[in-house]
């Protein structure tokens, strides 16, 4: 079990490859070059940021902390909502016309292709600045006097293919696009065998079974977490949870990793968590 604390973790950038506008809490993250690698960060959004339309050999989910970010034209992330956006699936552009701040967790998807470290990437980005630019998102090779020699590509896409040294794959799409989730028109339902707590099942998705829900523990109620075979992440939205020797607050997280079994959560106070079961390659 590891646990992060949102009043420790440092904002900054660690790439520049979608360019400027973007800033990253890195509260979890999982090791390189495993099929479950995973990144989980608050990321706070400046007004204007923007990305081509894209997609992703990878999974991601965004939780809506604050304000309202844009996906895609017409299509915003409010404060609250959930965005699973799947490996595949095309999305974007997006810009927005104002400052937001989300959960945002990147792992690796059913098709098993992993995902790049954040240390990873901005390795990549380095190595790659010394043979082109990253403009809005776009990697742009020097030409060397031949323009018809240089291929622009996507920025993660071309730090992937300089990372891990092969062209990219991208999985046919599951699903045709991102799928955009209001948990507030949920319902909360009781978790058997553990009172005094509900929850909101927000998806299962793939067949490696990607679960996203929400816990509302009244205060004194305990659960149970951790999944056989697959990493489980937890965020604080509001409360205070003890998970072993660690008490969290608000924007705090923890992960439970296959090998540790079941963990006990106990609210100290009323408190609400958002989860997911990354897909499970154990």
């Amino acid at each position: 079990m590891r646990t992060a604390f949102v009043r420790d973790t440092p904002t900054g950038l660690f790439s520049r490859h979608r360019g400027g506008g973007i800033e990253f809490q890195r509260l979890l993250s999982g090791p390189r070059g495993r099929e479950d690698t995973f990144e989980m960060s608050i990321i706070h959004i400046a007004k204007g940021y923007s990305t081509p339309r894209h997609h992703h050999n990878f999974d991601q989910l965004r939780l809506g902390l604050s304000g309202t970010f844009n996906y895609a034209r017409g299509r915003d992330i409010g404060t609250g909502d959930v965005l699973y956006v799947p490996e595949g699936t095309w999305y974007g552009p997006h810009r927005n016309e104002d400052a937001a701040e989300l959960l945002l967790i990147q792992y690796g998807g059913n098709a098993g292709s992993g995902f790049l470290t954040y240390d990873e990437i901005a390795e990549g980005f380095q190595r790659l600045e010394s043979r082109g630019s990253f403009a809005n998102g776009i990697f742009r090779p020097a030409s060397d006097g031949d323009p018809d020699g240089a291929r622009n590509q996507d920025g993660y896409e071309a730090i992937w293919e300089a990372v891990r040294g092969t062209p990219v794959t991208y999985p046919a799409a599951r699903y045709h696009e991102p799928i955009l989730i209001h948990p507030a028109a949920f319902e909360w339902v009781p978790v058997p065998d553990a009172p005094g707590v509900r929850e909101k099942n927000l998806g299962v998705f793939g067949e490696r079974r990607n679960e996203v829900r929400m816990l509302h523990l009244a205060a004194g109620a305990s659960v149970k977490a951790g999944t056989p075979g697959s990493v489980e992440l937890w965020f604080v939205v509001e409360g205070q949870v003890q998970a072993g020797d660690d008490r969290l607050a608000d924007r705090d997280a923890l992960c439970v990793e296959p090998d540790d079994g079941r963990v006990e959560l106990t609210a100290l106070a009323g408190s609400t968590i958002f989860g997911t079961v990354l897909p499970g390659f154990g």
